[in-house]
């Protein structure tokens, strides 16, 4: 089954100054319950936009999203709150000790996470990784971001984001 699910979906932002910005242009993915996937790029390429919308914190201009095979897209508000408390989870580790992603994000049956070694100590960042690998080998979906080619290089799969398309899966 598919966790998530993303057909055709576009992104566009109105800047400050009325110009239209398109974040994320025409994206398929498709991420099976239980993969361990790693969003990389460079800065402005699309990743946390694309992490919002698995997350249900944002819509898309354009095309569908589906999480657990139920398109969000058409769901109300209150319905994306509930995904959120029930089915999303999503952190910047940063801001998160190992506990509470031990007592609190255990519970999702998917785990989003921006930058999860970003501002952390280098002591940390193998426990860190471990304790995303071990939610992952308990049938949790991780998705996460990173500008680090050795954090990405422990995931199952990398998706590179570039200019808001899909550049490479590997």
């Amino acid at each position: 089954m598919s966790a998530i699910k993303f057909n055709n979906v576009s992104k566009e932002y109105i800047r400050a100054n009325a110009e239209t910005f398109c974040a994320l242009k025409d994206i398929n993915i498709e991420i099976q319950g239980g993969e361990y996937v790693a969003l990389m790029g460079n800065s402005r390429a699309g990743k946390s936009t694309l992490l919002r919308m698995m997350g249900c914190m944002e819509r898309p201009t354009e095309g569908s999203i589906f999480i657990n095979d139920q398109d969000i897209t058409q769901m109300t508000d209150l319905e994306l709150s509930q995904q959120r408390g029930h089915v999303v989870g999503y952190f910047h580790i940063a801001s998160n000790t190992l506990h509470e992603i031990d007592e609190y994000y255990r519970k999702f049956p998917i785990l989003l996470v921006e930058e999860p070694v970003l501002g952390t100590a280098d002591e940390h960042v193998l426990a860190i990784m471990e304790r995303l690998e071990e939610l992952n080998k308990q049938g949790t979906t991780v998705v996460f971001i990173t500008h680090d080619q050795e954090v990405g290089n422990r995931a199952g799969r990398i998706i590179r984001v570039k200019e808001g398309s899909i550049e490479q899966e590997v």
